[in-house]
């Protein structure tokens, strides 16, 4: 017995001195990436621009710690680790990249295609699959420049408010996994996040015509870089990229972004104006789903799809109610053609411009087959843009909790 309990002791001893932190770094050896950005090079090279944050000292005086300032190193590389292994050369600190959280492309490079891209992020277990991707109408390195967090706000942070807008609307190809499996099943109709910078300049523009910023028009609607504003912090997200099976093919701006979120099944809760011609005035109108939305697909040489969306809205700007029933009717089925004729135009964009399945109807087509290779056989993407498509909005108004209407000759 003593025997057995002298050799455990012994084991004991050696397991205790063999586990050492011979390959630990201090937190303050490493330099950390925040975000990555990617434009076209010249000679065929990338142009990697990194964004940093430094784990900073504190405050002497009053025991905080400092604000941590923005750091952004550039240089031009064959691929993004020649690029971190070209860092590594003269940063003093050691490159880690497991606290990155946006990966930039420039619209230059989404165009000519990303997958390659993707697809060796994530082969890269150093990169979390929560990642932001994001496409910036400019470049990649200007977007970093614009950004300037508030004094108390973290650039991490800010990171994350700003795109958690994105993802807490269900959008979650912002997400680096997401976009990969969209590519593995070569799903087309990927959108990732669109980001610029703002042009004070073209708030003169804005004011000169008036007609350009009808929210009504579908010419005015709005992507990052379009949006007349003055302010410190020009970096904005606005609209979408959107990507076939290869290539980015084209972009949505703010009200489409919005018709997206209802083919999604998921408009919790949207803001829109539209002008009302009866009324001769805008109207405010607060509008969220009822339903998800209903896909009905007939598979043939020419596939049928019939969608049907529902919402329940709330409006304010009327001086007076509806008088009549009929006059709440008018006005429910106006702002429902208004809606139905933008959706339908940006489903016949999807087919004829785009020529991409953006909103996924392949998927409700795919459970009409049995098998994969039927599926495959029937090779949707070659259909989709002959398909026939019928789309209905149904908005259903309430007036701020009052009734819908009052007996004629009778006031509010």
């Amino acid at each position: 017995m003593k025997t057995k309990l002298k050799l455990f002791s012994i084991i004991l001893a050696a397991v205790l001195l063999l586990g050492g932190c011979g390959y630990y770094v201090e937190v303050n050896e490493k330099s950390y990436v925040i975000a990555i950005g990617m434009d076209k090079g010249k000679n065929d090279l990338l142009r990697v621009s990194f964004m940093f944050s430094e784990p900073s000292a504190g405050d002497g005086e009053t025991g905080g710690e400092k604000k941590k300032e923005k750091d952004i190193v550039t240089l031009e590389a064959p691929t993004v680790y020649s690029a971190i292994r070209l860092l590594d050369t003269f940063r003093s600190k050691r490159i880690d990249v497991s606290h990155t959280k946006l990966i930039v492309f420039s619209r230059e490079l989404a165009e000519e295609g990303i997958k390659n891209y993707v697809t060796d992020f994530v082969n890269n277990r150093s990169f979390r699959p929560s990642v932001y991707l994001s496409v910036s109408q400019g470049e990649a390195e200007k977007f970093f420049k614009s950004i300037e967090p508030k004094q108390d706000l973290y650039i991490e942070k800010y990171i994350d408010r700003l795109f958690g807008k994105v993802t807490n609307n269900d959008v979650n190809e912002a997400y680096l996994y997401y976009s990969y499996f969209n590519y593995v099943d070569g799903r087309g109709g990927n959108l990732l996040p669109l980001v610029g910078v703002s042009d004070k300049d073209k708030m003169e523009e804005a004011e000169k015509d008036y007609e350009y910023v009808r929210p009504d028009d579908f010419s005015s609607d709005y992507t990052a870089d379009e949006i007349p504003i003055d302010k410190k912090d020009a970096a904005i997200l606005c609209g979408y990229a959107v990507f076939d099976e290869k290539k980015m093919v084209g972009t949505l701006g703010l009200m489409d972004s919005d018709l997206v979120r209802m083919m999604t099944k998921n408009l919790p809760n949207g803001e829109f104006s539209v002008y009302y011609p009866e009324k001769e005035q805008y109207v405010s109108i607060n509008m969220h789903q009822v339903d998800k939305t209903a896909v009905s697909i007939k598979t043939g040489d020419i596939p049928e799809i019939d969608i049907e969306i529902r919402l329940m809205g709330e409006y304010s700007g009327f001086d007076k109610g509806f008088k009549s029933k009929a006059e709440y009717e008018r006005f429910s089925g106006y702002i429902s053609s208004v809606f139905t004729e933008k959706l339908n135009r940006l489903l016949k964009r999807s087919q004829t411009e785009l020529c991409t399945d953006m909103f996924n109807l392949g998927d409700s087509a795919k459970k009409r087959f049995l098998t994969n290779s039927q599926w495959d056989a029937y090779n949707w993407s070659a259909r989709y843009p002959t398909a026939k498509i019928n789309a209905r909005v149904i908005v259903d108004m309430n007036d701020l909790g009052e009734l819908r209407y009052t007996p004629a000759g009778n006031e509010r």
